[in-house]
């Protein structure tokens, strides 16, 4: 009896093992740069999604020859996505055809190859512009535009509400709510745009527990936005740039742990895909923290302390 307990026990854990196991996918199948300028510099990306159970650990992506590619996580957790860029310098005329390679822990599939192709010409629509652009991503515009609206009612409202006592100072620091709260509110939207990409560069800074990951990544930019907007419409002034303020710490911290222990890390600061170095990362939210805890404690605000009378 207790031997078969003992193969009844060791065929569900295999059981258990074998449905619970990654299953990553390329989406779309590869990455196609259409035609192309010789000379110039291309960008492109592709979606790797985790459409299995479990965690899906990336080991190593290799780039073809002349190209450099780029992971925005190494760990995607299930039903995740990391963003493919590939930068690729076009040198010779003609149809080209490449591929990255892609290893990781998926039983079925270790090593997943990400096609590259396009048509590099001496002239034409794209030798006009000097480079094909890169693919938007999703939500791009929609959030630029939103961005660009909140950022005009803002400016109006300020503008209203300081008739009768602009100032340089009032001007500086709607300068700055406008600025702050218009780059919280964007970086917020596009990590919308994706939040399984955004929850796959979260896992890559090992802070926190894989089962939090999915409930961070929409709290997360759901948070930059109220902040943002608030701070760029001034209201509530001081309260969202104490919270925005506070965030910065928070992104501070991880980029700072993150460089410190050597994690290969990108900012991910506007959505799941690279947005610069970390050092470049941390001296730019250090200088947007000196400005949000200006904000918090009144600064810009063109207001003057009236003097006490005095009384004989």
């Amino acid at each position: 009896m207790k031997r078969r307990r003992a193969a009844f026990l060791a065929f569900g854990l295999a059981s258990a093992m074998a449905s619970a196991a990654p299953r990553l996918a390329v989406s779309p199948g590869g990455i196609a740069f259409g035609e192309v300028c010789v000379g110039s510099n291309v960008v492109g990306r592709a979606v790797l999604r985790n459409e299995g159970d479990a965690a899906v650990s990336v080991s190593r992506v290799k780039a073809c020859c002349g190209a450099t590619a780029e992971l925005s996580a190494t760990r995607i957790p299930p039903k995740g996505s990391a963003v493919l860029s590939v930068s690729l310098a076009v040198r010779d005329a003609g149809a080209f055809s490449k591929s990255v390679q892609v290893t990781c822990d998926d039983p079925e599939r270790p090593l997943v190859s990400v096609p590259v192709s396009g048509i590099a010409v001496e002239s034409g629509p794209a030798a006009a512009e000097g480079s094909s652009p890169p693919p938007p991503r999703p939500c791009e515009g929609a959030a630029g535009l939103s961005v660009a609206a909140s950022l005009v009612v803002g400016a109006a409202l300020s503008l209203w509400r300081g008739r009768r006592r602009l100032s340089v100072v009032y001007c500086l620091g709607g300068a700055c709510r406008l600025g702050v709260g218009g780059a919280f509110l964007y970086a917020g939207a596009m990590k919308l745009c994706d939040v399984a990409a955004f929850a796959g560069l979260l896992s890559r800074y090992e802070m926190l527990p894989d089962a939090s990951l999915p409930f961070l990544a929409a709290a997360i930019p759901l948070a930059e936005c109220a902040a943002g907007l608030l701070l760029a419409l001034s209201v509530w002034t001081r309260l969202s740039a104490a919270a925005v303020s506070a965030m910065l710490v928070v992104f501070i911290v991880a980029l700072s742990q993150a460089a410190v222990r050597g994690l290969d890390v990108s900012c991910g600061c506007f959505g799941g895909t690279s947005s610069g170095g970390v050092v470049s990362a941390v001296v730019r939210d250090v200088f947007l923290l000196a400005v949000s805890v200006w904000l918090a404690l009144g600064g810009g605000s063109g207001r003057r302390r009236r003097r006490a009378a005095c009384i004989p």
